[in-house]
């Protein structure tokens, strides 16, 4: 198996198999990889210092890492430590705060997915919430259902 050209292709010497491969997430796929994440309202990257979330010209390289059905875990690295994008004291409310943190215990807190919308661009969703996103602007980062859309 192997995936080129957009696509997923399986390449077989003989016929005694047969797979049906589908695409999840509207056809979309996303690998482990480093990816630079940038919003589109405003064309400038995600962009993770010590502690904070903000956007700027210069995009940071996000290592985005799945980590079970559909759910990744988003890193920086900031000298030499991993951390990690986490919603505040994993509280899913309106306004809370977006930032980089240590791996920590709150799980969920720090399991992001990607929703495709029609135009490719994506939410960026925390696990504990099925309404709110990320939302970030020029001087914060929250938890919001007027979530950012985003193009990896």
């Amino acid at each position: 198996m192997s995936y080129y050209d957009n696509d997923l292709h399986i390449v077989s010497s003989s016929n005694i198999q047969k797979w049906e491969i589908e695409k999840a997430d509207n056809g979309k796929f996303i690998f482990d990889g480093k990816y630079k994440i940038k919003d589109i309202l405003t064309g400038k990257y995600l962009y993770g210092n010590e502690n904070d979330l903000k956007l700027e010209n210069i995009g940071t390289e996000w290592i985005i890492h799945r980590v079970e059905n559909n759910y990744y875990k988003i890193s920086v690295k900031i000298n030499g430590n991993s951390k990690y994008i986490n919603v505040l004291n994993e509280n899913n409310y309106e306004g809370n705060i977006i930032q980089i943190q240590n791996e920590n215990s709150n799980e969920e807190a720090q399991k992001w997915k990607f929703i495709f919308n029609s135009d490719n661009s994506v939410a960026v969703m925390p696990k504990l919430s099925l309404d709110k996103g990320l939302k970030i602007n020029a001087i914060s980062s929250t938890l919001s259902k007027d979530f950012s859309k985003f193009i990896l």
